[in-house]
């Protein structure tokens, strides 16, 4: 079965599921055959822990993949969007979990 990553959702997707591996073929894929530009990080750790690194690690991943400049407006936006994020990944998530 070949999967076409066609949508940003299932580009997504078959990011956060692929290994370390995998993921430098499949950012070399996108870059060859899309628009898109695409950065993949790590964070894990206790819900402290992940609140406390996840945004820095989200603005260090932009602007190392060249998806964003130095620029503060761009920057802004990277971290509202990632708190968004982390909302609503966390809210249903047990203290300290």
């Amino acid at each position: 079965m070949d999967i076409n990553p066609d949508r940003l959702g299932k580009v997504a997707i078959i990011a956060a599921i692929s290994s370390r591996e995998e993921e430098e073929v499949f950012k070399q894929y996108i870059a060859a055959s899309t628009r898109l530009k695409l950065g993949i990080t790590f964070v894990s750790g206790i819900r402290t822990d992940v609140t406390k690194t996840f945004v820095k690690s989200l603005v260090a991943c932009a602007l190392q993949s060249h998806i964003i400049h130095h620029h503060h407006n761009e920057i802004h936006a990277v971290i509202h969007a990632g708190l968004e994020c982390l909302k609503g990944v966390s809210s249903d998530v047990a203290a300290e979990s």
